[in-house]
C-alpha cells in the first residue's frame, strides 16, 4: 500500500518540476504497485475466510462501505494514472490507503488481537487517555494548519530553495 502512495506522489511531484522522465518512471510504479495492491487485498480477504472467518464476516458487513470506498478509491487512482491526470491523484491515493485501514479497524472492533484480547482491556487507564486525547488535540490545532500551508504552497510550486551565500571559512593554506 505505502509503494503505491509514494510513488503516486512522486509522480505528482515529478510533474510539478517537469521531469517527464522520472515522471513516467513514477508513473508506471505507481500503475504496478497499484494493481498489485489491489491483487493483494483482494487475494487477503478470502484468505481471511478460512483464518479469521471473525474478520472476514466483519469485512462483509460493519466494514462493507469502507471497503467497497477504498476499491473505488483503488480504481480511480489507476484509471487517473492511466490517463495521466494528476488533479485528486494523491487525495484518491490517499484515501484509498486510509479506508483500507480504517476498513480493518472497524471490522476488528471491539478486539485488538485477533478475539485474545479486547480494546478496553488493553486501554491505559481514563486519566491518561483524556490527557493524551488533550495533548492530541492541541497539537493537532497548531501542527496541522502549518501542515496544511506547507502542502498547499509546495503543491503549487510556491517553495523554491534560497540563493546559497558564500559563507566565509578559513583562508586556504599556503604549502
Amino acid at each position: 500500500m505505502i509503494a503505491d502512495l509514494v510513488a503516486v506522489y512522486l509522480n505528482v511531484a515529478a510533474r510539478q518540476q517537469d521531469s517527464p522522465a522520472p515522471e513516467r518512471c513514477f508513473r508506471d510504479r505507481a500503475l504496478v504497485a497499484s494493481v498489485l495492491t489491489g491483487v493483494v487485498s483482494v487475494a487477503g480477504i478470502f484468505v481471511l475466510r478460512q483464518d479469521a472467518p471473525r474478520l472476514f464476516h466483519q469485512l462483509g458487513h460493519r466494514a462493507l462501505a469502507l471497503v467497497v470506498l477504498a476499491a473505488l478509491c483503488g480504481l480511480a487512482t489507476v484509471l487517473l494514472l492511466l490517463r495521466d491526470r494528476r488533479t485528486g491523484l494523491r487525495v484518491l491515493a490517499t484515501a484509498a490507503v486510509a479506508l483500507v485501514v480504517l476498513g480493518w479497524g472497524v471490522a476488528q472492533y471491539p478486539y485488538l488481537l485477533g478475539t485474545h484480547l479486547r480494546i478496553a482491556d488493553a486501554a491505559a487507564p481514563a486519566a491518561t487517555l483524556k490527557v493524551t486525547i488533550g495533548v492530541a488535540i492541541v497539537a493537532g490545532l497548531l501542527i496541522f494548519p502549518s501542515l496544511a500551508l506547507l502542502f498547499v504552497l509546495a503543491g503549487r510550486g510556491r517553495l523554491r530553495p534560497a540563493p546559497r551565500e558564500s559563507v566565509p571559512g578559513p583562508p586556504p593554506r599556503e604549502s
